[in-house]
């Protein structure tokens, strides 16, 4: 009976951790007018952002069953009648989002030429996501980003066919897709921060599902929260870019990031970087779009996407 007691107190204080995490709901994604994808494939995308949200061991995914049920409970705590009597009782604990959106690309095609004696053919792939992001809890849109993602490959002399290539580079692009609107959520819900910074690395609250080794990432320095000054709504705090960094040592629970998009400017990043640690600035990273090359920028920029400090 004893053992019976400990195993279901366990079991409460599991729970009770859980519901501390952001609780999220991945709804449907609909094929756009004039895009022209099976339902099958949408199910395949689906599934793959599931398994993203969950992996990342950020979020509490719920099946549409439970739905009803965690809006209500947000609902409540959000109104401060489910936390006692606490000074921040009357804010939402475990927030919760909704994802879904329209697939505005979903597609693949082959060119051929031939170069001399050799056979050659390009194969290309698009998907391309119109996300929305919205609070469960009262439906209000919180973030709508786009998606796109291009993968191509080339065989000659047909190595292997077009066909097999076709399907490898809709995968790859379907998988990158949902690694990308996983991101797009915890600019959100999660924005990345850098826990330590030493000599050698910098420390970042983000996993290794979530990065690969060579990846550059900015390095923000929070401001000062923005408000729009007719509604009082938060907009979320103003940035500043600072510096870059490159993934070097990904790990189960946090990853270790190198200075500097290039040794060119390492030195530099590592300056600015250990400077804000000692002036005590909160410091925030986000992943560097693959079309930007500049390793700095001293003009600050504003988002709403933070949505409080946790």
């Amino acid at each position: 009976m004893k053992k019976l007691t400990l195993l279901l107190s366990a079991m409460c204080a599991f729970s009770l951790i859980a519901r501390e995490k952001a609780v999220v709901f991945v709804d449907k994604f609909v094929a756009n007018g004039e895009c022209r994808v099976t339902d099958d494939k949408i199910q395949i995308l689906h599934d793959r952002i599931v398994g993203n949200v969950t992996s990342s061991r950020k979020y509490e995914v719920v099946e549409r069953e439970h739905l009803a049920k965690v809006q209500q409970e947000l609902k409540l705590v959000d109104a401060g009648m489910t936390e006692g009597d606490a000074p921040e009782s009357n804010r939402l604990k475990a927030a919760g989002y909704c994802l879904y959106g329209k697939i505005l690309q979903f597609r693949n095609f082959a060119r051929a030429a031939q170069v001399g004696d050799i056979a050659v053919k390009n194969v290309f792939g698009t998907v391309e996501i119109q996300l929305r992001i919205t609070n469960i809890a009262n439906g209000r849109i919180l973030a709508a980003k786009t998606v796109k993602v291009e993968k191509s490959r080339t065989i000659t002399n047909a190595v292997a066919s077009s066909q097999d290539l076709e399907l490898e580079v809709m995968t790859e692009a379907t998988a990158e897709a949902a690694k990308q609107v996983v991101e797009k959520l915890n600019d959100v819900a999660f924005p990345v921060f850098v826990l330590s910074a030493n000599s050698r690395f910098v420390t970042g609250s983000i996993t290794e599902e979530q990065v690969a080794a060579g990846d550059v990432w900015e390095v923000f320095v929070l401001g000062d929260e923005l408000k729009d000054p007719q509604t009082g709504e938060s907009l979320g705090n103003d940035e500043e870019l600072i510096a870059t960094v490159r993934v070097s040592r990904p790990g189960p629970k946090t990853t270790k990031f190198e200075y500097g998009a290039n040794d060119a400017v390492a030195e530099k990043c590592k300056k600015d970087i250990l400077a804000a640690k000692e002036d005590g600035e909160k410091m925030i990273m986000r992943k560097m779009p693959a079309e930007e090359s500049k390793p700095t920028r001293s003009k600050p920029v504003s988002t709403s996407g933070l949505r409080g400090l946790r």
